[in-house]
């Protein structure tokens, strides 16, 4: 069997690494357990993103993410603009709040729009072909969820974006899950290279979506560390 056939092979369990037992939360007070080891991700595709990774390997690839991460500016704008075109008086809004953000930021990175292939890749463990390099894939595949989750705080609860907290817990060796409460973007060798990016990408799209008003936030997909809806559906507010 082929690398691809494998890799397959093992995507196609891709829902028992996703949905996890139900978690033991622990606090984080301090931020010694944000120090330890990240957990082995059994992907093994994932398992060559920095973000599942422990050093050495780690710092090699979260130089290289790093070194190709563009500047947050202008996000916010472009964010802004792709939002209002795609508008209509009534809609699902996460189709946008997930895949926008995915498109922005790989047009920054000089990729093409693979935002469906993250997609896939998020929600199914499958790897395309199309997609780019690890570093780059690295940063467009954590950005799209969080990003989403941050504008759905924000629009559900009103919630001010740079107090929401997109991810709620993360897991370390030895101590299992660890409530991110009092530090949403992490902290130690792992924490996000990305908070100023997912912060005006959410605001771009939250602003455009100013004129709307939630009517019913569909049931959450039930992930362990984030809470996002199946739907949101939204209405132009009458003038």
């Amino acid at each position: 069997m082929t690398e691809h056939g494998k890799m397959c092979r093992t995507i196609r369990r891709w829902p028992k690494y996703f949905v996890p037992s139900l978690p033991v939360v622990m606090p984080t007070e301090t931020k010694q357990y944000l120090e330890l080891p990240v957990p082995a991700n059994p992907h093994p595709y994932l398992a060559q993103m920095a973000r599942f990774s422990n050093d050495p390997e780690h710092k090699v690839r979260r130089d290289e993410l790093l070194a190709v991460l563009p500047s947050p500016d202008g996000l916010e704008a472009a964010a802004y603009r792709r939002t209002l075109a795609l508008l209509e008086d009534r809609l699902d809004v996460m189709p946008i709040l997930t895949s926008l953000p995915v498109t922005v930021l790989a047009e920054r990175l000089g990729c093409d729009d693979v935002s469906g292939e993250i997609t896939l890749l998020c929600d199914r463990g499958v790897v395309s072909r199309t997609l780019p390099d690890i570093a780059r894939t690295s940063i467009l595949f954590q950005c799209r969820d969080a990003t989403a989750a941050l504008a759905v705080i924000n629009l559900t609860t009103r919630t001010p974006l740079e107090a929401a907290v997109p991810v709620l817990r993360t897991r370390r060796e030895g101590v299992g899950w660890i409530d991110l409460t009092a530090m949403p973007y992490g902290s130690g060798p792992h924490a996000c290279p990305g908070m100023s990016h997912a912060l005006a990408l959410a605001r771009g799209m939250v602003t455009a979506l100013a004129g709307h008003e939630v009517l019913e936030r569909g049931p959450d997909l039930g992930r362990p560390n984030l809470r996002l809806p199946a739907h949101l559906l939204m209405q132009r507010r009458a003038r």
